[in-house]
């Protein structure tokens, strides 16, 4: 396992910051910033944090057979991440597809794919570690590992195992595709619920080996494979 990690005091997205250097940045370059000027969240939605309190990281991959996995990416975080909180005691931990991580119905993570194919893309994710306070209006309620544990998390400690455990996992392709989708869906945040995602509504049945979200709809059953799903 091997990996490249820089840090930046400020940045303004680490995800864009890695798209615009990739031709210079070797394949698995980890970059985190103490604070982004302009986080990226999903769609239009910007990626609020206090400056030095969490782990905001994004990860570049160039390697074809990765890049190849598609949406199925993103899940490799989101397992990973999920299963270093339910070892740190923290319970309720569940994922919202495709690419949010919930800790009791709130907020913890979120992740995003951007990429500049077929020569690279990025796994932006932003991890609330310390924070204790979250300002503003919220669609989810947001928290943090540290509010969940009751204690201030060594932010070094947790980058580099969620750094080696995401690395591990991609580079040795240490992880089966059904073993992942199997976690997932004892951990489905959506699974049972009627929601709406691109102009559909339905219930959620779970997901297929592909990551694509069956919903039940009038039309029958389909699999989505991207968007936002919001419940109703």
């Amino acid at each position: 396992m091997s990996y490249y990690a820089l840090h930046l005091t400020s940045v303004d997205s680490t995800n864009k910051y890695l798209l615009e250097h990739a031709d210079s940045l070797p394949n698995f370059t980890f970059l985190d910033a103490d604070y982004q000027t302009a986080g990226k969240g999903r769609g239009e939605r910007h990626w609020e944090s206090k400056a030095g309190e969490n782990l905001l990281c994004s990860l570049l991959v160039q390697e074809r057979s990765i890049i190849g996995l598609g949406a199925f990416l993103s899940l490799v975080p989101a397992v990973v991440l999920s299963r270093i909180l339910e070892k740190e005691g923290i319970q309720d931990v569940m994922i919202k597809w495709p690419n949010d991580v919930y800790v009791g119905g709130k907020k913890i993570a979120g992740i995003l794919l951007q990429g500049d194919l077929p020569r690279c893309l990025v796994l932006g994710m932003g991890i609330n570690l310390n924070q204790m306070d979250f300002a503003g209006d919220f669609r989810i309620a947001p928290t943090s590992v540290a509010l969940e544990k009751g204690v201030m998390i060594p932010h070094d400690q947790f980058r580099a195992r969620f750094y080696d455990s995401l690395a591990n996992s991609l580079q040795n392709h240490a992880f089966s595709r059904n073993e992942f989708i199997a976690y997932y869906s004892s951990h489905d945040y959506l699974k049972g619920h009627r929601i709406e995602l691109l102009g559909k509504q339905g219930l959620v049945l779970g997901v297929d080996e592909d990551f694509g979200l069956l919903v039940q709809t009038k039309e029958g059953i389909l699999s989505l494979i991207s968007g936002e799903a919001h419940l109703l």
